[in-house]
């Protein structure tokens, strides 16, 4: 039976009340299931991107047991020497800041407080929750500035961001200076193997939420209420969502759909005062909004936000109809359209451009929003969001991605100047090892990417890529592979190093394999090259005084 209430969820009556003062009216279906599961204390895995209301589920839980366990009325003399009762890890600063900003929204009718490690300007005495960077709190555990001997709760939240920034190894240092006893909590966007043997290696007996069924093939199929359906996406900054709405309305009548009794509220002062008529504000937060219109149509259905689940987005979609989303809720969306089986297309409310170059610079620019981890490199901008609009910050990334990529005729400049001179009738291609592959959580496209993006070559110069467990194997056009190795070597993908050299010995080797057979070239290089070695590694590999 579904909760319609907080309270109905077990929570304290202040928690349950400052819930829905932020204007949680209900609890979407992940917090339905993670709450009463986290406030009994259990180690838990959440799945649940931006948007479906799991960084929520968490932090009512922590703040519902602290305020059980007394925290509400901490020592002074504890809290200066860094001692909090709950540290929440995130992948950024900023992300740290955020998340202290709404947990102390949260407690605050509770008497719960949180502060930000990373900013020390914002120190809150007495906060009984620590939010910090993986990095800040490594750093402040090393320099005894955050004690865990208090330690109730470690909540490690985007867990995909900190493995795709390469902090996972710096989570572990972490993790392992924790209290056996201490709850252990984990939220990442979306499931992955990646995510299954963190959770198998520093969370004992962790519970899930969503579950999952013991064997999928015994599991019923899942239901698909909106295959077919054709939903629009429109991607807006956060502020920007009023204006969209207003000048949907403008077109036509629209029956929107908030997250929210609050936002519902917001979005009706915002139109009133432009002019927009509302008929009526009711139970169900659906606004009818429109400017007089000469004749009836069926109102558009707008969803404001993205629905918390696949349920409430097939009850306010079933005929289609268009979601304005922040850009943090795409995985959120992206997912929610899978499961329900709708069809997603991108919305603009002005005509594009049609120019084939540019076109293609867009094509490359949606396989990228597409194949790429967004979430981090969103946590990276971030800084520059808070100083600049993301269209400006976006637009800046273009022109520094636009300028750094060689025209026609510079290509062809520089191979004549590298010898290569005219391109033959037939392209003649060279094998790279890359020393990354399918184990390290790499795709194809990702190492497309990394090779475009590194070197400043298009895609065209890139042919076959066969990818290993343990290593990579991809064609270039052989006027650059040079130049391929060379932009390549010592970059980092997925938190990991590259390795890249010619594919000297063929693809059917293993590592091993290769690696003897790498020294015993070098070995046999080594008279004629009078010791000093050109090989391809400088200096690398073992190279003994004996080994002539």
């Amino acid at each position: 039976m579904s909760a319609d209430l907080f309270s109905d969820l077990g929570l304290a009556y202040s928690v349950a009340a400052a819930a829905e003062e932020a204007g949680f009216d209900t609890p979407t279906s992940i917090q339905e299931a993670a709450i009463p599961l986290l406030r009994r204390g259990n180690n838990m895995v959440v799945v649940g991107a931006p948007g479906s209301g799991a960084r929520t589920a968490i932090l009512l839980s922590l703040i519902d047991r602290l305020l059980a366990e007394g925290a509400a009325t901490p020592d002074e003399e504890e809290d200066e020497g860094g001692r909090p009762r709950a540290l929440v890890l995130t992948p950024t600063g900023d992300e740290a800041a955020r998340v202290a900003r709404s947990a102390s929204r949260l407690g605050a009718s509770s008497g719960i407080r949180a502060r930000s490690l990373d900013r020390p300007d914002a120190w809150i005495p007495g906060a009984a929750i620590a939010c910090a960077s993986v990095g800040v709190a490594m750093d402040a555990i090393r320099g005894s500035v955050l004690k865990l001997d208090a330690l109730a709760t470690v909540v490690i939240d985007g867990f995909d961001a900190i493995r795709a920034l390469g902090l996972e190894e710096a989570l572990d240092t972490v993790l392992g200076q924790m209290p056996a006893e201490t709850q252990r909590v984990v939220r990442a966007a979306a499931p992955s193997p990646a995510l299954d043997d963190f959770a198998q290696r520093a969370i004992r007996r962790a519970m899930r939420v969503p579950s999952r069924p013991a064997d999928a093939k015994d599991s019923p199929a899942p239901a698909t209420p909106l295959r077919g359906v054709e939903l629009s996406l429109l991607e807006v900054p956060a502020g920007a969502g009023h204006d969209a709405l207003a000048t949907l309305a403008a077109r036509g009548p629209v029956r929107a759909h908030f997250r929210s009794s609050n936002g519902a509220a917001a979005a009706a002062r915002e139109l009133t005062t432009r002019g927009f008529d509302l008929e009526r504000l009711d139970a169900t937060v659906t606004v009818p909004a429109s400017l007089p219109s000469t004749r009836e149509v069926e109102p558009l259905e707008v969803s404001f936000g993205a629905p918390a689940d696949a349920a409430a987005l097939a009850q306010r979609h079933r005929d289609g109809g268009i979601l304005i989303v922040d850009p943090r809720e795409l995985a959120h969306v992206r997912a929610l359209a899978a499961e329900s089986g709708a069809n997603l297309r991108p919305s603009s409310l002005s005509a594009g451009i049609t120019d084939a170059p540019l076109e293609r610079f867009r094509a490359e620019v949606r396989r990228a929003l597409e194949e790429e981890d967004l979430a981090s490199q969103m946590l990276v901008l971030q800084p520059l969001m808070a100083e600049h609009s993301p269209a400006e910050v976006a637009a800046a990334l273009s022109a520094l991605l636009r300028a750094r990529r060689p025209s026609a005729g510079a290509v062809a400049t520089a191979a004549r100047a590298t010898g290569a001179g005219a391109p033959p009738p037939a392209r003649s291609w060279t094998r790279l090892y890359i020393g990354i592959g399918k184990r390290d959580d790499v795709r194809a496209g990702d190492l497309v990417g990394a090779i475009t993006g590194e070197a400043n070559v298009t895609g065209e110069v890139i042919g076959k890529i066969d990818m290993r467990d343990t290593f990579s194997v991809v064609e270039v056009e052989s006027g650059a592979a040079q130049h391929v190795i060379d932009s390549l070597n010592g970059r980092t993908l997925r938190g990991r190093a590259m390795r890249v050299d010619y594919d000297r010995r063929g693809e059917g080797e293993e590592p091993a394999q290769r690696a003897r057979a790498g020294g015993a070239a070098e070995r046999q290089r080594a008279p004629r090259d009078g010791g000093g070695g050109r090989g391809p590694r400088g200096g690398g590999g073992p190279r003994g005084g004996g080994g002539g």
